[in-house]
């Protein structure tokens, strides 16, 4: 799923015409998506890196919320579902950290009863 954060972040930054067209029509300043490129770019790098994994998480969280909310206020309904399932996959990567993170915590602990 970084992979795609990243790829769709880099053809945010990349830009063209088209691209321009979509924010101004989103009533964005064309530039808007500069930003919005930078937060998915670096997003979907935070997923590959264990410690920022939860962070990055939670920053694309927010970038498709608000992206469901710009296709909603212009009635682009069919574009909601693909922020929704992202929405979705993040939110379990998110708590997927926070299992991963207790079992380890757990297995140390026990680690720490055995050898005592």
């Amino acid at each position: 799923m970084g992979s795609i954060f990243l790829l769709v972040g880099q053809a945010k930054l990349a830009g063209g015409p088209a691209i321009d067209t979509m924010f101004e029509a989103w009533g964005y300043p064309a530039e808007f998506r500069y930003v919005v490129g930078v937060l998915e770019a670096v997003g979907g790098i935070g997923l590959f890196i264990p410690a920022t994994k939860r962070y990055a998480s939670v920053l694309l969280m927010i970038v498709m919320t608000g992206a469901m909310l710009t296709h909603a206020v212009n009635a682009e309904y069919a574009r909601i579902m693909i922020n929704v399932v992202f929405g979705v996959l993040l939110f379990l990567l998110f708590k997927s950290w926070e299992t991963d993170a207790s079992v380890q915590a757990s297995a140390a602990a026990q680690s720490d009863s055995n050898s005592k």
